[in-house]
């Protein structure tokens, strides 16, 4: 199979493909994936495919489907155009400075009626051709002027940056003999890519301390600086982020943000892209592939981008707790939290995480954030039953070990089994409550068993239960069983004036401040256009800030293990 990409068209951001193929069974299929692995949703890729022709009759079977009627063993040759200006990590783009190719919304695969996947071993070949002025950056083995891709597999988990001589930066180095790129790709901003690299490098040096090596023969870090968005994606032997150009500054915190971005999508590179379930991959780029363990896919992985910032060397002990801190407030004020299950929430990924609405807090939960807490609680369970032998650094290393010697992968079925008998523990009740059931997380508890404690702030004023937006008027989401949803607001509404007082962005905290619990409040709002009066009982003010801070009463032998857990690897 040989694609060739031609890349001129820049302000049509249109790229022209031609696909070469022999057809290894008779009317050959062509498919675009819907999805691509590390994000678990439907994106309907086939939606930016036009002008398709082919030199044998071609017909449209399905959004994302084209028969070709032949003969087996037939040379066949397909052109068609992608439409790519979207600039997320799971979708395409390209202007006249920079271009991102993600190829699950770029190259087809062929399969038969039966939906077999023609996946063979050395068969694709990519051929780009683009202005000599201009840089590609992709970790495909590239021979004979080609990018070469073993399998589908492998092609589609390889993304392919592009960028203008006048669009990137990029700093070349070696780690354990392992030629690594930086590239900071689109208009400059406030970036310091020396000091970003050695900070990157920490990160690399610190997978070795946990993990014995790194599991790659290169690597490519490709950043795309942009005025507005934020995401990563993590593929075997690169990360593809999008970060705000602004992210460098002397604002530590955004800074150590931006690190920990890159150590999230880093850790993937062993979490999931290596010590895997056994459903991804190959996969079915069809339809969805679903799973209760996303859990451990990134909430696994949230937990270690955090703690690898002070392991690392990159921050210290207060800004890890901060952002944990900051992470329990988030997850107390989400009432999906007592509805929704970890392994639910990983299941329904892909009508949830991906695709929220105004009233999805009430309801779901992000696997994300609430599984980097447990997985924080999972760590110290671990720990406080085995006497501080193992730990989930324990773990990780002997399932890296078990995908080296055994190509070993885990389930949803067997996943728990493992853990417990690689680290020789019990995790039935722990299971229950916080994996496939909705219990508080006892958070308290877990902190106390490396001597920090929790200090909680109130709100000043009483408590509503609305997220407004910037104006303080428009309604963007009511907190379940909260006195607004009990008063009878709705997400959408647009709220004129309380106790007959307008509201707006000066007003509102001034009015609210001269309110206290259980007074009865009058709202004046417009919904669908017609003007509307409540009546509100508020209620008594709310956590606003927490704080994890060390508990001086602890023991010496408690203070030594969080200083352990701390910066501790195995």
């Amino acid at each position: 199979m040989y694609y060739k990409l031609g890349i001129s068209k820049f302000d049509e951001h249109l790229i022209d493909v031609e696909l070469n193929f022999q057809a290894e069974w008779e009317n050959p299929i062509l498919e675009l994936p819907n999805w691509t692995p590390g994000s678990y949703k439907i994106r309907d890729y086939s939606k930016n495919i036009i002008n398709i022709t082919c030199d044998y009759p071609i017909s449209k079977l399905s959004k994302h489907q084209w028969k070709i009627t032949s003969a087996k063993n037939t040379n066949i040759v397909v052109k068609y155009q992608v439409y790519a200006f979207e600039l997320t990590v799971r979708t395409s783009y390209l202007d006249n400075l920079y271009g991102l190719l993600t190829p699950a919304s770029i190259f087809f695969y062929i399969s038969d009626n039966n939906n077999q996947i023609d996946n063979k071993a050395n068969q694709i070949e990519i051929d780009i051709s683009i202005q000599k002025n201009w840089k590609i950056f992709c970790t495909l083995n590239y021979t004979n002027s080609k990018y070469m891709a073993i399998n589908y597999d492998e092609l589609i988990d390889s993304p392919i940056g592009l960028a203008h001589e006048n669009g990137y930066e990029l700093l070349e180095y070696e780690i354990d003999e392992i030629p690594c790129e930086v590239v900071l790709i689109g208009v400059k901003g406030n970036q310091n890519i020396g000091k970003f690299k050695d900070d990157l490098i920490k990160i690399q040096k610190y997978s070795i301390k946990l993990f014995g090596e790194l599991p790659y023969d290169r690597y490519l870090w490709a950043l795309y600086v942009v005025g507005k968005g934020r995401g990563g994606l993590e593929h075997k032997k690169s990360n593809f982020s999008i970060i705000n150009r602004w992210a460098f500054n002397n604002d530590e915190d955004k800074y150590n943000e931006l690190i920990e971005l890159e150590a999230h999508e880093h850790f993937h590179a062993y979490n999931i892209k290596r010590i895997t379930l056994d459903k991804f991959g190959p996969f079915d780029y069809s339809k969805e592939n679903y799973t209760k363990l996303l859990w451990v896919a990134e909430g696994i992985t949230s937990h270690y981008d955090k703690i690898t910032l002070p392991r690392a060397g990159i921050s210290d002990e207060e800004y890890y707790w901060k952002n944990v801190s900051q992470s329990y407030l988030t997850l107390l004020k989400i009432e999906g939290r007592k509805i929704k299950s970890l392994s639910e929430a990983s299941f329904d990924a892909w009508i949830g995480l991906y695709q929220p609405h105004e009233g999805s807090h009430n309801f779901d939960i992000s696997y994300y954030l609430k599984g980097g807490l447990v997985s924080l609680m999972l760590d110290l369970e671990i720990r406080n039953q085995t006497d501080w032998e193992n730990s989930l650094d324990t773990f990780y290393l002997e399932l890296y070990r078990l995908h080296k010697t055994e190509r070993f992968r885990y389930t949803d079925e067997n996943f728990k089994q493992k853990l417990e008998e690689i680290t020789n523990t019990n995790l039935d009740k722990f299971w229950k409550k916080y994996i496939i059931g909705v219990d508080e997380l006892d958070f308290e508890y877990y902190l106390d068993l490396i001597g920090m404690k929790i200090e909680y702030k109130f709100e000043k004023s009483p408590y509503l239960g609305l997220v407004l937006d910037s104006s303080k008027q428009n309604v963007l989401k009511v907190r379940s069983n909260s006195p607004a949803m009990k008063g009878g607001i709705y997400s959408k509404d647009k709220i004129i004036s309380i106790n007959q007082f307008e509201i707006n962005k000066s007003t509102y905290d001034t009015i609210f401040k001269n309110l206290k619990s259980n007074d009865i409040i009058k709202i004046h709002l417009i919904r669908d256009q017609v003007l509307k009066m409540v009546e509100i009982k508020l209620e008594d003010p709310i956590i606003s800030k927490i704080k994890i801070i060390p508990n001086e009463s602890s023991s010496d032998i408690v203070k030594n293990r969080r200083n352990l857990f701390l910066m501790q690897s195995k």
